[in-house]
């Protein structure tokens, strides 16, 4: 295990620990079940005054493969986050996004007269906002696209990751869902460090500017690099 545990900072392997400590509690104390699904998960309890649920939720998981994929998640990338950008920070983007992405999805449930918000646990919301907050921070490095030895750029993979995320809510319709990973990446961008605005506007200010030189070389007959297709003679 000291592969595994050696990468893990403070607060990252607190986190983990009591996601870990919770969810065991959970499976074998099978009596209190219905007080984590009832009271401790985002749920219909929510409107009713508990008010609570939006930050529990973040520790409560209700099936494995949830559990296992948020930790490893959080091992992953939260370290990495941590070590660049301090405890503070970290504790703030996880649950800053995690807060704000359980309300958004309450909200926009609400909103549309679905009825009693679902059953939403763990914190893979969080976990989505550390991994766009290392992209950014690391933008072009090379990374190992872990358990596989496939070294891929920071953004690229987060990229992948998020497409992917977006593409299973809206295969399953479930819209609420979509404006919570749109709220986690927002505060993932911008919690990674200042100028996040700043970065947006050179970005589309550069891919406008290519575009419009693209069109120009087209409209002109240029080729990339600036030459010109050769002439034939014939001796």
């Amino acid at each position: 295990m000291r592969r595994i545990s050696g990468r893990l900072t403070a607060t990252i392997k607190t986190l983990v620990l009591i996601n870990l400590c919770v969810y065991l509690f959970y499976v074998f104390a099978r009596d209190w079940r219905w007080f984590f699904e009832g009271h401790l998960a985002l749920g219909p309890a929510f409107f009713g005054g508990e008010l609570w649920q939006p930050l529990t939720s973040l520790f409560v998981h209700l099936d494995f493969i949830g559990f296992v994929l948020t930790t490893i998640g959080l091992w992953f990338v939260g370290s990495a986050v941590e070590q660049a950008r301090g405890a503070r920070r970290t504790s703030a983007l996880f649950f800053i996004s995690g807060l704000l992405a359980n309300l958004a999805i309450a909200g926009v449930w609400r909103l549309r007269g679905f009825g009693a918000v679902p059953f939403v646990d763990g914190c893979s919301f969080s976990v989505m906002a550390l991994f766009v907050a290392f992209a950014r921070m690391y933008g072009r490095q090379p990374v190992q696209f872990w358990p596989t030895t496939l070294m891929v750029q920071a953004r690229y993979m987060v990229l992948g990751l998020t497409a992917i995320a977006a593409l299973v809510t809206v295969a399953q319709g479930n819209w609420p869902w979509l404006a919570g990973l749109f709220v986690a990446i927002v505060v993932g961008y911008f919690g990674a460090a200042p100028g996040g605005l700043s970065e947006l506007r050179t970005f589309f200010a550069n891919a406008r500017d290519i575009s419009r030189a693209r069109r120009l070389r087209r409209r002109f007959g240029v080729i990339e690099g600036g030459g010109r297709p050769p002439k034939k003679y014939v001796n």
